[in-house]
């Protein structure tokens, strides 16, 4: 399950981030603020206008669990800036 993954924002926690649904499966995803891209503050307003309810592309890490969701990033993982690197 770890990859990307398409998702949208289910529910905004306090300005923490939000728990995300998947595109086309039951699991759901915790996308922390600091990893919404472009970066947003720690408001509940701020986070909604970046998600605004639409599909989102999502990096899930299913090895690194926060309150038992795995965590997501909306930035690109260390891999891919090396595979890039590399056909350059």
């Amino acid at each position: 399950l770890s990859g990307w993954h398409m998702a949208k924002a289910v529910l905004i926690r306090r300005g923490q981030g939000a728990i995300m649904q998947l595109a086309g499966r039951q699991q759901k995803a915790w996308l922390p603020h600091e990893q919404i891209r472009p970066l947003v503050g720690p408001s509940e307003q701020e986070i909604l206008e970046a998600l605004g309810g639409k599909p989102v592309k999502l990096w899930l890490d299913t090895s690194s669990l926060h309150t038992g969701l795995p965590v997501a990033t909306m930035w690109q993982r260390d891999e891919d800036d090396e595979e890039s690197s590399e056909t350059e």
